[in-house]
């Protein structure tokens, strides 16, 4: 009985993880990764969202504010410059 109430009680936890989780990844989309913004609504400080984002293995912008850090390229630079000028 005593493990059954365990695992129950380790089962709510995984999903408070994940809820909290998912939670993180929403917020940081909306702010288009921006950290301090992302901070600002959680009323946390800056270095609390990037311990959590450690913590659920989400990787965050290494320089710079929004996508552009995640390695996302403007489409003109993925495309190449002479791609780009077909698209004209």
């Amino acid at each position: 009985a005593k493990a059954a109430l365990r695992t129950a009680s380790d089962a709510e936890f995984d999903r408070a993880l994940t809820r909290e989780r998912d939670e993180l990844l929403r917020l940081l989309r909306e702010c288009d990764w921006d950290t301090s913004l992302a901070a600002t609504r959680l009323g946390v400080d800056r270095s609390t969202v990037y311990r959590r984002a450690r913590r659920f293995g989400i990787e965050l912008p290494r320089s710079g504010r929004g996508a552009s850090g995640m390695g996302l390229a403007p489409i003109g630079r993925q495309l190449g410059a002479n791609a780009s000028s077909s698209l004209v």
